[in-house]
């Protein structure tokens, strides 16, 4: 099957964050949205029933961000209810104790415009604190 350049040059990234009692992490989880390289179309948040400040930190943001608040019924669930909200081309997951590298999208971008065509993508990890030193992305995506 050709690849279709239009929808790949022109694609629509949704980033998808689900949280859940993560205030401590939001703020910079939405920073590390922020600073992307890559034009983003959308950013969902899906509070799951958070208890704590969380959704206050979500509305306080920068960011265009549209709060979707829930009762709790776990990650999955939330995901679900973020992916029936997206409009974008391709979806981006992301945990709200989680940071991406700010050229993070593009990568996965870049790897969606590939000749190969692949119907997802995913890379590595790095794990972040006291006993890992800062993050780092591991830009050998993998298709």
């Amino acid at each position: 099957m050709p690849l279709n350049k239009d929808l790949y040059s022109n694609m629509k990234v949704s980033v998808l964050i689900n949280n859940y009692n993560y205030a401590a992490f939001i703020t910079e989880c939405l920073d590390s949205v922020q600073a992307q390289s890559q034009p983003i179309h959308e950013i969902i948040v899906v509070d799951d029933g958070s208890t704590d400040d969380s959704v206050e930190r979500i509305k306080a943001h920068p960011l265009n961000v549209t709060c979707i608040e829930k009762e709790n019924g776990g990650q999955y669930s939330a995901m679900q209810v973020a992916i029936q909200a997206a409009t974008g081309d391709i979806f981006c997951f992301l945990d709200s104790d989680d940071t991406w590298h700010p050229d993070y999208l593009k990568i996965v971008c870049e790897a969606f415009r590939s000749e190969r065509q692949p119907d997802f993508v995913y890379t590595g990890l790095t794990k972040i604190g006291e006993e890992s030193g800062p993050h780092h992305l591991n830009s050998e995506i993998q298709y």
